[in-house]
Order: structure tokens, then sequence, then C-alpha cells
């Protein structure tokens, strides 16, 4: 399996760097810079988001990834055009503390203490209001604490 792994340079988010293609993922310790990157050199494509790397600017890491992607899905495996919008409308669907409230089919953006900081019903935002009357005046999801614990118990934060 060939594998490229993308890192996005501190000081310029249009600076693309690539590390040499990573076999069985054998680590690889010199960095090249080919000419021209093409996603179809590669079987899968890593990007590191933890900032073992390198900090991000995360705005223009989501961005470039989803463009990036689209247009190999879209000119190379006919998905539909619409997959070349910008990504912006659906950003805040991508990032770290979401959670699915299936009972109430809500999307709920999390705190670290387990408090919705926002949320919509598919992608529609619910106010502060609607918030407060769906999870109650803390605005609390009543199964975080049990989230929290079973993630502890696997490795996971």
């Amino acid at each position: 399996m060939r594998f490229a792994a993308l890192a996005l340079s501190l000081h310029c988010s249009r600076y693309l760097r690539l590390l040499p293609p990573v076999y069985n993922c054998v680590k690889m310790s010199s960095i090249s810079r080919p000419a021209k990157l093409s996603f179809l050199d590669f079987d899968a494509v890593g990007v590191d988001l933890d900032h073992t790397l390198c900090k991000y600017k995360l705005d223009n890491t989501f961005s470039l990834i989803y463009n990036s992607l689209a247009e190999v899905v879209v000119s190379r495996k006919g998905y539909s055009k619409e997959l070349l919008e910008p990504f912006h409308k659906d950003r805040d669907f991508c990032t770290k503390g979401l959670v699915f409230d299936a009972k109430k089919g809500n999307f709920l953006k999390l705190s670290r203490e387990g408090d919705i900081l926002r949320a919509s019903h598919g992608t529609t935002p619910l106010s502060q209001d609607e918030v407060c009357r769906i999870y109650g005046s803390q605005a609390r999801w009543e199964h975080f604490d049990f989230l929290k614990d079973t993630l502890k118990q696997t490795g996971g934060t």
C-alpha cells in the first residue's frame, strides 16, 4: 500500500509538504517535495490532525483536505459536482467533541464538561432557547458522563 502523509507548514497555509511514500507504515526520515501531487498515486492519504508534526490553522486545513478530496471524487469517480461547493457550510460537522443525539436527532458540540456549546437538528442550527427547551436550563447532555467514563475505560479522550 502506498501512503502519503500531509502536513501544513506553521507559517503559510498554502505551503504543502509531502512526506515520501510510506510502505506498510514504515517511517521514512527524509522529506521531499515533488513538483506535482496526485492523490491517484496513493492507496491512502493520512493527515496528521493531532498536532504531532506541527500546529495547524484548522480552517485552512479542513478546506484543503475537503477541496482536494472533493476534486478527486468528482473528476475521477463521478460524484456530484455539488461536492465542489465551498466547504464552510458543513465545516462545523468536522470537529472534536461533536456527538449525535439519536433520540432527538440533534448534533451537539460539547465542552469538556458536557455543556452544549451549540446544536443543530440536521444542518439547521438550534437557538439557545431551543437548546434549553430540549435539554434543560443547564444545556447539558444527559449522557455525557456515561460517554466520558466509557472513553476513559477504552483509552480514548
